[in-house]
């Protein structure tokens, strides 16, 4: 078809479509609503009202809240799908504003989840973006409300997405006006902008340099694991425990346990396992009694598991675990 296309004299073809247009209502209308730029204000208060319609009539029970937005999202995303960005964005950021509003005058209900759908929306919105105009609109406006408190509950976190949303949009180009923010920004939505911008080389060289930073070591294991880099992730947590001796010791210990089980590693299994048996982690004791089981050394050992595995649960109050 579109080789037949290319074939047709472009004259002929405007009369073709022309005299369609004139006589076919239906083709005409599929034609504009494709096509034409809808008129911003018409389509704004045509949407705004669909917002208003269906919170006004928001389901409630109990301390749960339903909004049926799907025939004004289906709308909004079909603008979005036309080419007409800043007008579903902009509709989005009226819909943001109004379900936050509901929120704070009826806070005794549980959390909308439609807040968090309409930023996922204009995530949406923007993987529709092609023109780098609408781009830069959609990165401008998004750093601004990501920075904004519309919320003065101060429960909401719908605006760890918005920064997620500004990561997906960050360029060379616009790449200060984030960075100016960095101190503001979630870590994690700071690291997926760099790896945009500077690649995996980045993020590490990023890491390395902040190693001592709060957050940093977390996101060095993320890293260290995705990157099946078992030893790497096993130094950080080594490391860690080295430092640490509060609840995190036995957070960063269940992790190493989970390195060594993937690596296979029985005797630091074993090693591990005490650990976090002495820590009160009764769990580990039919653990710890299955690895030295495997490798014959349970009745040498039997003695000193089974005293710190009662230890563990007087300490703990767990007195009905004491049933070995």
């Amino acid at each position: 078809m579109r080789k037949l296309l290319r074939q047709i004299d472009i004259e002929e073809l405007y009369d073709f479509l022309e005299e369609r247009l004139e006589h076919d209502e239906s083709f005409s209308k599929t034609f504009l609503e494709r096509f034409a730029a809808p008129d911003y204000d018409s389509a704004i208060t045509s949407l705004v009202k669909g917002i208003d319609d269906a919170i006004d009539n928001a389901k409630i029970e109990m301390m749960d809240v339903e909004i049926n937005l799907y025939k004004v999202n289906d709308e909004i995303m079909s603008y979005a799908k036309k080419g007409h960005i800043r007008l579903a964005f902009s509709a989005l950021e009226i819909m943001l504003r109004e379900l936050v509003r509901f929120y704070e005058e009826n806070s005794e209900l549980d959390i909308p989840c439609e807040i968090f759908g309409c930023v996922n929306l204009m995530q949406d919105v923007a993987n529709e973006a092609k023109n780098p105009k609408d781009k830069d609109f959609l990165f401008a406006n998004s750093l601004r409300l990501a920075k904004e408190e519309i919320d003065s509950t101060g429960i909401l976190d719908y605006q760890i997405e918005l920064w997620d949303l500004c990561a997906q949009l960050v360029t060379e180009e616009n790449r200060a006006k984030l960075e100016q923010e960095a101190d503001n920004m979630p870590l994690y939505s700071y690291i997926e902008a760099i790896r945009k911008l500077d690649g995996q080389q980045g993020v590490d060289d990023y890491i390395q340099a902040h190693l001592d930073e709060e957050g940093i070591p977390d996101l060095a294991f993320s890293e260290a694991m995705a990157k099946k880099n078992y030893s790497e992730a096993e130094n950080l947590l080594s490391a860690f425990l080295e430092k640490e001796n509060g609840f995190n010791k036995f957070d960063a210990l269940e992790k190493l346990y989970s390195i060594h089980e993937q690596t296979g590693n029985t005797s630091k299994m074993i090693e591990t396992a005490k650990k976090l048996l002495a820590l009160g982690a009764t769990l580990y004791y039919h653990k710890l009694k299955a690895l030295l089981q495997a490798t014959g050394e349970w009745e040498e050992q039997q003695k000193t598991v089974d005293d710190m595995f009662k230890i563990s649960c007087w300490l703990n109050g767990h007195y009905g675990d004491l049933k070995i």
